[in-house]
């Protein structure tokens, strides 16, 4: 399961952030795109700790990860 998630996550890297700067070009980063970087790694690090932690993710900890995204979402749209 673990592998499945890494995988899918790499994916969705590549063909979300790579991808298009590679065709588009890069523009000087703002705030916003340094915010959504680390906070990327970071929700990533939690995810990988928590399911470490518990050998596996259970209905707690996903919710814990989807208020941590929510939080997120709410921080972006204020910006």
């Amino acid at each position: 399961m673990m592998s499945t998630a890494f995988n899918s996550n790499a994916i969705n890297a590549i063909v979300g952030l790579m991808l298009p700067g590679a065709l588009l070009g890069l523009g000087a980063p703002t705030q916003d795109a340094a915010f959504v970087a680390i906070f990327y790694v970071g929700l990533t690090a939690l995810a990988v700790a928590l399911a470490l932690r518990g050998k596996g993710l259970d209905r707690r900890v996903g919710s814990i990860i989807i208020v941590a995204y929510l939080v997120f979402v709410a921080i972006l749209a204020t910006r």
